[in-house]
């Protein structure tokens, strides 16, 4: 009994070596080295002779690499065997190419050589596609039938230029030649494209998620604090003006702009307006369109990023008995409102991404227009006589606008 058990281990193991083997030798490149010859008709050339004899070695190639297409389509799936000899016809390079001209009973006769490597680990993978993807197998049994009827047409084709004929038949044999092996590449080609029809879908979703991934980054690192941050309203004086009264409201807000520059240069090119200044005396910072379109970008993740940060705006809203005002901390510009942003752009196309820091004594509130027009700081607003009568409280809040309109706004507090 106990003898039996050991040969059972002993089997397993050796069971065990053998598999590990079979896998190490089909993810190994299978190499080997091939020559053909050619008869030449009297209309070719040696170009086509040439690529007649390459396309000879591709399926010698493929055809002797069967112990690697055997290895891989372990199932013994004939199916399965038949399209990995087809795909094995593509993975063929060759290197090392010879070829020699010599004349054989009166016969012209091309002699090439070269060597034929396989990637077997690519071939194990189409292998693993073609399982586990029913369309992909079913597009490769059509591409195999059209292959094959291929295959006989230019073996017909090739028996009858050897025969010596009129000039004119050997023309047109030798054109129709051409045309089939020009036909059997374009079939590879498809085939290739069977696989890279899943790639190109993988690489967009890859893409896709990597965008929402830096979306999300941007709302969590740049919109969100901007919404948290808290706002400094305070009356500074009343006068009374006839039957109403104006209250100069000083506002303010500083976003730490430091830090968004620091997130957003990753993706975008900052203004070098205040590329010396300490983080303590930058106001504003903006992104230009002239920096970031229009093949200037770094990546092709920039402007993408850029359009999506343009298409949201965040206010500060100051509200003062029933009446709101909203004032700019983010938005996008134009050029005939650059002054607003501080941009050094002369280019009267470009628009820019800015950001506003509004000190509690700085006098003009930036983004509310061009220099003369600005809103300034204290804040001047009108009441009436019965609202300055009226429990009179100042309230602050944050708004921020997207693509759709409103995203979302804070509830209204006393500031701080």
């Amino acid at each position: 009994m106990a003898s039996t058990r050991v040969a059972a281990l002993l089997l397993s193991a050796v069971l065990t070596i053998a598999s590990v083997c079979a896998r190490a030798q089909s993810s190994a490149p299978w190499v080997r080295s091939f020559d053909t010859k050619v008869v030449m008709g009297d209309g070719d050339s040696r170009i086509k002779a040439r690529e007649l004899a390459l396309d000879q070695i591709k399926r010698l190639a493929g055809a002797s690499a069967g112990s690697v297409v055997e290895s891989i389509a372990v199932l013994k799936d004939e199916r399965l065997t038949e399209q990995l000899r087809m795909i094995s016809v593509t993975l063929v390079r060759l290197d090392q190419v010879k070829e020699s001209l010599a004349v054989e009973n009166g016969a012209v006769l091309l002699s090439l050589s070269a060597r034929a490597t396989i990637d077997s680990s690519e071939l194990e993978r189409l292998a693993t596609e073609l399982r586990q993807d029913s369309a992909k197998a079913k597009a490769l049994a059509q591409l195999q039938r059209e292959n094959a009827s291929l295959r006989e047409d230019l073996k017909r084709v090739s028996a009858q230029l050897q025969q010596r004929g009129t000039l004119n038949a050997a023309d047109e044999l030798g054109q129709r030649q051409t045309r089939i092996l020009t036909a059997i590449a374009t079939n590879e080609g498809r085939i290739r494209q069977v696989f890279e029809r899943g790639a190109l879908l993988a690489m967009a979703e890859k893409d896709a998620v990597e965008q929402q991934a830096v979306r999300t980054e941007l709302t969590e690192q740049v919109l969100n604090p901007l919404m948290s941050m808290p706002v400094h309203a305070q009356v500074k004086s009343v006068v009374r003006s006839g039957k109403t009264y104006n209250l100069a409201l000083e506002v303010g807000w500083e976003p730490n702009l430091a830090k968004v520059r620091q997130v957003l240069r990753k993706y975008l090119k900052p203004s070098s307006y205040w590329e010396d200044a300490s983080p303590q005396k930058i106001k504003q910072l903006h992104f230009s369109s002239w920096d970031n379109l229009d093949n200037r970008s770094a990546t092709d993740m920039t402007p993408r990023v850029f359009a999506h940060l343009a298409s949201y705006k965040v206010y500060a809203i100051i509200s003062v008995a029933g009446h709101q005002i909203e004032l700019p901390v983010m938005g996008t510009y134009d050029h005939s409102s650059f002054s607003s942003c501080e941009s050094s752009s002369n280019n009267s196309t470009s628009s820019a991404i800015c950001f506003f820091k509004q000190g509690w004594q700085e006098p003009d509130i930036l983004g509310t227009g061009e220099r003369s027009r600005r809103l300034v700081n204290p804040l001047t607003i009108t009441l009436s006589e019965a609202e300055a009568a009226g429990s009179v409280t100042v309230l602050t809040a944050m708004k921020m606008v997207g693509p759709t309109g409103v995203v979302r706004q804070t509830d209204f507090v006393a500031p701080l």
